[in-house]
């Protein structure tokens, strides 16, 4: 894995969404890449519900990238199962979790 970049996003929502804590009219985004030494680039996103958290969220999501790069493809996938078992269980219901997308890495990845 060569590295991961996150950048967040603030989108404009087609249709508006209720919630118990009032309406949702721009969808906050964290995009993010995850670069491979074979030159695959996975990509992916996390609804961040909140503009405050785009930026300490991208922040977490590249450092996190920095460790998992330097310990290795199949430490990762262990570290993001249980990373992925953790934000299910704090309620982060992201559409699409990146720890699930960041598995899809193929075996063959060298981390360098």
């Amino acid at each position: 894995m060569r590295g991961v970049k996150a950048r967040g996003v603030v989108v404009p929502l087609k249709r508006p969404v209720k919630t118990a804590f009032g309406v949702i009219d721009s969808g906050p985004l964290v995009l993010i890449d995850v670069e491979t030494d074979q030159g695959v680039t996975g990509r992916t996103y996390i609804f961040a519900y909140s503009k405050l958290i785009l930026h300490p969220l991208c922040y977490l999501i590249e450092e996190t990238g920095l460790e998992l790069a330097a310990v290795g493809v199949a430490a990762s996938r262990c570290a993001l199962t249980s990373a992925n078992r953790w934000l299910d269980r704090t309620g982060s219901n992201s559409s699409i979790s990146p720890a699930r997308s960041w598995q899809g890495l193929p075996r063959s990845s060298t981390v360098r």
